[in-house]
């Protein structure tokens, strides 16, 4: 069965430690994100100069992952917009590539979820579609912290609203993914977009809400071997089904982190715990606890010697988020390998078949694939949210 987080195999090339993970000097550090960062952005603003040809990309390459139709246009806006939290001046140069991509998220969640007309304002519940409802409004939110112009605010308002009534109907349980599926994961998304709603709007209206999910999560959402969040429960009886995941984690903690950095700080340490792995030349995040043999899926990538590669790429935003100095230095050890990764990684891609399909791997990415590229534009970007 399908497993979720979709891109958690996203980043899966920023994995292995061929700098036999040596702490690199800040100076060194700073310099290689910013390398990373300036190289992705220059590739997205060419990609997206050509807005059409950039959608059938998307359309082409992404679409064996399960959100492809939707995260290719969701975290390069992130990542773009991060840039604008770290620099406001840049504002004005990103808010038309932003704009667009998040007209092709409406439209990609529109033809999702199906709402009355196609008009997502005329939606009376979330359809039990918190996926593509919370990263959109998400998406929104965070737009309107950085430009106060309005635009999307009447579908940011309802969107919230239609939200939050769903999270107050389950005493803030997690929501739905999909009408047959739960992922603990894609409430924080949806919690995230009520909070950051309010602080650009400069209300308070959904602090308890928020309050209620993180008791949940707290309690029946916890493994109690590991102390973290189940990735997969029951939509009935709100149950555990399937044991943490690397993947499902590392985002959790990228978005955790900009609305509860303390309790996202005491996830990280149990993380830490059962999931950072390092075997000689070798380190990064287990895509399962202690790095245990389980199965690997479209989600997790490529999984060797228990290190998953979606997890460790999706790792490199949550060490950030987290000012992890040590594994920060790590990853970027690794990301400098990139070149022979490319090559690791198609030989271990190629004895999948699977995965197979969803990684082919082109030297014209940085990472290989544009799946890979759009998230880690996300990841080495991360900054916290706030109003501008």
């Amino acid at each position: 069965m399908r497993q979720r987080i979709t891109i958690c195999c996203i980043l899966v090339l920023c994995t292995l430690s061929i700098a036999a993970n040596k702490t690199i000097p800040q100076v060194t550090l700073r310099q290689t994100l910013a390398s990373i960062e300036k190289r992705l952005t220059s590739e997205f603003d060419d990609l997206l100069k050509n807005y059409d040809a950039y959608e059938k990309k998307v359309n082409r390459e992404c679409r064996y992952f399960p959100e492809g139709d939707l995260f290719p246009y969701v975290y390069p806006a992130f990542g773009y917009l991060n840039i604008c939290f770290k620099n406001p001046e840049y504002a004005p140069l990103a808010k038309i590539k932003i704009q667009k991509l998040i007209n092709s998220t409406i439209k990609s969640v529109t033809e999702k979820v199906r709402p009355r007309d196609g008009n997502l304002n005329k939606l009376s519940s979330y359809k039990k579609s918190a996926t593509y409802l919370g990263q959109l409004n998400l998406l929104l939110s965070v737009y309107s912290l950085v430009y106060q112009d309005n635009k999307y605010h009447q579908l940011n308002k309802h969107l919230t609203a239609i939200l939050y009534k769903a999270l107050l109907k389950v005493s803030g349980k997690p929501l739905h993914s999909y009408p047959e599926y739960t992922w603990p994961f894609d409430t924080i998304p949806v919690v995230a977009s009520l909070l950051l709603y309010d602080k650009a709007q400069g209300t308070n209206t959904h602090k308890s809400i928020a309050a209620k999910h993180f008791r949940w999560l707290k309690t029946r959402g916890m493994h109690p071997l590991y102390k973290l969040p189940f990735s997969r429960i029951s939509p009935v009886s709100y149950t555990g089904k399937e044991e943490p995941r690397g993947c499902d984690l590392s985002l959790q903690l990228c978005i955790l982190s900009q609305i509860n950095k303390k309790y996202a700080k005491k996830l990280y340490r149990q993380y830490l715990k059962f999931f950072w792995i390092k075997k000689g030349v070798i380190a990064g995040f287990a895509e399962w606890p202690n790095g245990k043999s389980k199965f690997q899926d479209i989600d997790s990538g490529p999984i060797f010697m228990g290190i998953g590669l979606g997890a460790t790429g999706l790792g490199v935003g949550a060490v950030i988020a987290m000012d992890d100095k040590e594994r920060v230095a790590i990853l970027a050890s690794e990301l400098l390998a990139i070149d022979l990764l490319r090559s690791i990684f198609q030989r271990i891609a190629q004895n999948d078949p699977t995965l197979g399909r969803a990684y082919p791997v082109s030297e014209k990415y940085f990472t290989g694939f544009l799946m890979g590229d759009l998230m880690l534009f996300y990841c080495v970007t991360w900054q916290p949210w706030k109003k501008l």
